[in-house]
């Protein structure tokens, strides 16, 4: 079952369909969660996505028979961090980062960078470098951005979740 809130209208409205098991699993395939429900949030503003989500997950936590409620892991509205380095090309020629230097910020920022006169300098001295989040998925639903939360009930049906919620 899917419900929808619009972040930019502040409607809700519902979508629910009875079916066989086997094609309740590839719905869930094409839906992308394995959920009991899977709440949608539509709207435009990625922040107030993220802030709608956080809210609706604090409130459907309390609803008694809720098991889990969780940021789908497929779909969810997420940020990560992002280390973001601009080069400065006139000071910096290529270089190839060694795989086990790649998640080490202290590491990339001293990394030596060869000079055309012999010698180094650390790859801070020339390269603007700033750690930040970064929405890192956006899920779209008929060209309509939405974040989702997946909800896993345990001593409660769906119908009488949905109205408690």
């Amino acid at each position: 079952m899917i419900a929808a809130i619009d972040a930019d209208k502040s409607v809700g409205q519902q979508e629910s369909s009875s079916t066989q098991p086997i094609e309740m699993r590839f719905n869930e395939m094409l839906e992308g969660s394995r959920a009991d429900v899977t709440m949608r949030i539509y709207g435009t503003d990625l922040d107030k996505l993220a802030e709608m989500t956080t809210k609706g997950k604090q409130i459907l936590e309390k609803v008694k028979g809720v098991e889990s409620v969780q940021s789908d892991p497929i779909i969810a509205l997420s940020k990560s961090p992002v280390l973001d380095i601009e080069l400065n090309y006139d000071a910096i020629s290529y270089c190839r980062l060694d795989p086990r230097l790649r998640n080490d910020v202290a590491q990339i920022r001293n990394i030596p960078v060869g000079l055309e006169s012999g010698g180094s300098v650390p790859l801070y001295k020339v390269a603007t470098i700033n750690e930040r989040d970064q929405v890192s998925t956006i899920a779209r639903s008929q060209g309509r951005r939405y974040a989702a939360l997946s909800i896993n009930l345990g001593d409660i049906d769906v119908e009488s979740f949905v109205r408690t919620a």
